[in-house]
């Protein structure tokens, strides 16, 4: 029977670590017997027939050590939380656990502390959607895949936003119990396997901290209606193409095409979900001389086409 540490650093959402107790107590009540020894680290929450422990009790040995995303306190600057006491104790955790062979499970936020502790060099990994280009800054050698929910690398598991914890409990459940049990997890719980969180992120709301890339994000959001080539993004920003496209792939992963293409499609479906406005109207309002190209876009972006983004309005 595994043992399992659930480390609940103050602020965090409260539904990632009921969905953590929750799927592992069907778990348990699937199988008909006790399938894993489960303590707990954090705030008085009140978690019954839960083994709680304290902060000086994070070097027990566990199998297996989860860390629920931060909450709002820290949802916009996760490394505050990780500078704090708790904070410095959870990373250096995380590595000693690592180090014994630990399976270590993330999910929004907290994906950060896996990389403060530079768990995640060299590896696949996901966050919160929003953060994506201050973590690709920060742990610029991390492989950042910011439109999965979920990514795995031997022994690390990572999930993005926080509700994506449902998904990340999921795949720990199958890798510890079996798909078997997972399914019918997932069938309790009501979740389906999801898509890409990819449909729902938008650069224009990322948190953007380069100043050069923010500027950039503006301006072609304030010149939609008209094409604008690399070179005149650059002019306008009084830089160059080979340092905007170095800037923009660092941050963001996206040339600076990409990201005029990104700017012009999100724009568009947030047209096409709000407005009636002809898709002809919206390829003129974006840039696009044809609505082909725009449909094309819109698809890649959020996985509808634009009739069947329509009709799910009505």
């Amino acid at each position: 029977m595994p043992s399992i540490g659930v480390i609940d650093l103050e602020g965090h959402f409260n539904a990632p670590v009921a969905v953590t107790f929750d799927s592992l107590q069907i778990v348990s009540s699937l199988a008909g017997r006790q399938m894993a020894d489960v303590s707990y680290i954090g705030g008085r929450r009140g978690l019954a027939k839960i083994t709680h422990l304290s902060w000086s009790d994070l070097d027990r040995p566990w199998d297996v050590m989860i860390v629920p995303g931060f909450g709002l306190s820290y949802a916009l600057n996760p490394i505050t939380a990780l500078s704090t006491t708790k904070g410095r104790k959870l990373v250096h955790g995380l590595r000693e656990h690592h180090a014994r062979g630990a399976l270590l499970a993330a999910s929004c936020t907290a994906t950060f502390a896996l990389a403060e502790a530079g768990l995640l060099d060299e590896r696949p990994a996901t966050t919160s959607w929003w953060l994506s280009a201050e973590f690709r800054q920060r742990y610029p050698r991390v492989s950042l895949r910011e439109g999965a929910l979920t990514t795995e690398d031997s022994q690390i598991l990572c999930a993005g936003g926080s509700l994506a914890h449902v998904d990340l409990m999921l795949v720990l459940i199958a890798k510890l119990f079996g798909s078997e049990l997972a399914t019918q997890t997932a069938q309790y719980l009501v979740s389906p396997w999801r898509g890409p969180q990819s449909a729902v992120a938008e650069i224009g709301q990322t948190r953007v901290t380069d100043t050069l890339l923010a500027r950039s994000i503006a301006y072609i959001k304030a010149n939609l209606d008209r094409s604008i080539s690399v070179e005149d993004l650059a002019h306008a920003m009084a830089t160059t193409p080979r340092t905007l496209h170095r800037r923009a792939h660092a941050t963001l992963g996206l040339s600076v095409v990409g990201l005029m293409r990104r700017v012009r499609g999100e724009h568009a479906i947030r047209l096409l979900r709000e407005t009636d406005l002809p898709l002809e109207i919206i390829a003129e309002q974006v840039g696009y001389n044809d609505t082909s190209t725009l449909r094309t876009l819109v698809l890649k972006l959020s996985g509808e086409t634009p009739a069947a983004m329509r009709r799910r309005r009505k």
